[in-house]
């Protein structure tokens, strides 16, 4: 880009228009993140999911009764 000097006769004006050529390169980024639990993926398969959501839930629960179980014969 090269400037131009002004005239004689644009250094008498009161105001004069400036022409300035500014290019600019944006580059924007998206980030998309999705998150899944296996009850999502289970959900997934309809009237299956419900049986499998509460074969883990009573699985769940016997878990829960063996730590017990084991955390009292620690103790």
């Amino acid at each position: 880009m090269k400037a131009l000097p002004a005239s004689e006769e644009d250094m008498q004006r009161v105001s004069f228009p400036v022409k300035i050529s500014l290019r600019f390169s944006f580059t924007e980024e998206v980030f998309s993140q999705t998150f899944f639990q296996i009850m999502d993926m289970v959900a997934e398969l309809g009237g299956i999911g419900g049986i499998i959501a509460s074969t883990i839930a009573g699985f769940a629960v016997y878990m829960i009764l063996l730590f017990i179980m084991d955390l009292t014969s620690v103790i």
